[in-house]
């Protein structure tokens, strides 16, 4: 699942959290540019059985310019996770 904005105000949040997390060169290769997407994704963390959902840590990708690679930050690390509504409230009821 992705869930996705195009809030600016949202944007400008994601950026300035991802920026004090993307201190470090590239561990791949040792490139400093680096870009993110505008969705979170949401990678799962057991399998669901009839009547429960999977439990699933919602992700940031950010990808290296130079090479590809794909680091994933926690938007409830980052303090950004209120940015999408549906994965705050899919939290509370688990």
């Amino acid at each position: 699942m992705t869930a996705i904005t195009t809030d600016p105000a949202a944007l400008a949040r994601i950026s300035t959290a991802l920026g004090a997390k993307l201190t470090q060169p590239c561990p791949a290769c040792g490139g400093r540019s680096f870009s993110h997407g505008h969705g979170v994704i949401t990678l799962p963390i057991d399998h669901p059985t009839p009547g429960n959902t999977s439990r699933a840590y919602p992700l940031l990708p950010a990808c290296c310019n130079d090479c590809g690679c794909v680091m994933m930050f926690n938007v409830y690390t980052l303090g950004i996770a209120d940015i999408w509504p549906d994965i705050v409230r899919r939290r509370a009821v688990d």
